[in-house]
């Protein structure tokens, strides 16, 4: 995997995270 591609991975599942604080 390339830097960007963890920094994603990382990305997307703390917005799914956060949304299913939010929600």
């Amino acid at each position: 995997m390339t830097t960007y591609q963890v920094g994603y991975l990382i990305g997307s599942l703390s917005s799914t995270s956060i949304n299913r604080l939010l929600a």
